[in-house]
């Protein structure tokens, strides 16, 4: 419902950017709206998380309002009234993929763990996106016309930033059944005032550092470009960040994770990045103060005026955000040894096995070191004994070295066949780890 609700001002705003006749800015806010949606579409179905009816749920409302913007703009519909338009724009980022999460999950109040990433990547990834757009359109187009900003621009920059609290929230807690109190902790004292600092900043910096517009030419012809190095060198960093913590972690799982980090900062599930918050919370405040200081040099008069006289409320908020999110750098996670954090993360990969949620086990996986000997379980013992420990690939397929079971457990990938090898011997505790060496494959004894 959440989701709607930012879907639906996100709507209000496109249909207001083509009413003004401000038709680029609205496809790169259209772009913005739908771009990540399908992005992560692809990576789920790339998990098997996913299926082609999702994919249709969401495109087929955008697919009906850009035909039928298409139709009224190939032939001459004078006659028609100008709702119609506006209904078309409205429809063309409205998807209904939230509310058949809704309707599938209304009898069990549990959602889905592909609604659980789309809604990541709604309040990750597109609400940061269309969010800076919004408010960075509203400051332009105010400047353009001289006079205060749409109050539906406000609202939906307000919603959006909402949503993004909202997400980084059940991201932090992803996989845990925090208390209410934890909740509303998290929310208020780190996540909120993170993103509408980082929101805040970034659209402040786009309009501060670029000529100030005088009519559409200007808006179009002027670009603001030094606020995309920014974005940028806060995404690399995200990145690196994440690489040192695990060299072998998935591309795309860890450029979904930086997008994130960059107005959610680092997971609360993965204890693993305990270490890194502090740091990286003192980053973003570092990367805010050299935009501030680049918007200080660049901007003229004539924009700092216009910022404090249309915006004043923004600024306000902005500076109160900033000091708020500084808290961040001195709240440090309470301190877990590594059994329990060992234990606690099994218990998690247990779980999402059992759920069927490839990207919480790859994570756990690649980031917090989880036992790989959950993953495969042998069809004759129970679930959660360990059948196999350890694997190794040959000739294209990969062996699975028996630790309980009697059989070798041989996957090919690319036919997502199994198949398993009589090894002629039983009991538990036989082997663990197995390599190729010679044409032969070695196990090694652990009992």
């Amino acid at each position: 419902c959440a989701m709607n609700v930012d879907m639906y001002f996100d709507g209000g705003v496109l249909v207001e950017l083509v009413r003004d006749g401000f038709p680029v800015m609205a496809i790169l806010l259209w772009t913005s709206i739908i771009a990540p949606q399908v992005a992560m579409w692809l990576f789920l179905r790339s998990q098997r998380m996913s299926d082609w009816p999702s994919l249709l749920r969401m495109l087929s409302l955008p697919v009906v309002g850009l035909l039928t913007l298409g139709l009224l703009h190939k032939t001459s519909m004078e006659h028609l009234p100008s709702e119609v338009q506006d209904i078309a724009v409205f429809l063309s980022v409205v998807s209904l993929e939230p509310m058949h999460h809704v309707y599938s999950s209304w009898g069990t109040g549990l959602e889905s763990k592909d609604a659980v990433w789309f809604s990541i990547a709604e309040g990750l990834m597109e609400a940061p996106a269309s969010s800076i757009l919004t408010l960075y359109v509203a400051i332009l187009t105010s400047a353009v016309k001289d006079d205060g900003p749409s109050p539906l621009f406000k609202a939906s920059v307000v919603v959006g930033i909402c949503s993004i609290t909202r997400c980084s929230t059940k991201l932090h807690f992803y996989g845990q059944t925090p208390s209410t109190t934890e909740l509303v902790k998290v929310a208020l004292a780190d996540k909120f005032p993170r993103a509408a600092a980082q929101i805040l900043a970034f659209a402040f910096t786009a309009f501060l550092t670029r000529p100030l517009p005088h009519d559409h030419e200007d808006i179009m012809g002027n670009k603001c470009f030094l606020v995309f190095a920014f974005l940028f060198q806060q995404f690399v960093f995200n990145l690196i960040l994440l690489r040192s913590m695990s060299p072998r972690i998935g591309t795309v799982v860890a450029m979904i994770l930086a997008c994130s980090m960059l107005v959610a900062g680092p997971p609360g599930f993965l204890s693993s990045m305990d270490a890194a918050r502090p740091p990286h919370a003192a980053g973003q405040l570092v990367g805010i103060g050299v935009m501030l200081c680049a918007c200080l040099i660049i901007a003229t008069p004539d924009h700092w005026n216009h910022l404090l006289e249309h915006y004043m409320d923004f600024v306000i908020c902005f500076a109160i955000v900033l000091l708020w999110s500084s808290m961040a750098i001195f709240v440090r996670p309470l301190p877990v040894n590594l059994k329990q954090r060992a234990a606690l993360t099994d218990k998690r990969l247990d779980e999402a096995l059992d759920q069927e949620d490839v990207v919480m086990a790859t994570l756990l996986i690649e980031l917090e070191g989880a036992d790989t000997s959950k993953l495969v379980l042998h069809r004759d013992i129970p679930v959660g004994v360990r059948a196999i420990h350890g694997s190794c690939e040959y000739n294209g397929k990969l062996y699975c070295c028996p630790f309980n079971a009697s059989e070798v457990m041989v996957i090919d990938p690319d036919s997502r066949a199994v198949s398993f090898i009589d090894t002629g011997k039983s009991g538990e505790l036989k082997w663990s780890g197995i390599c190729a060496h010679g044409g032969q494959l070695y196990c090694c004894p652990y009992n």
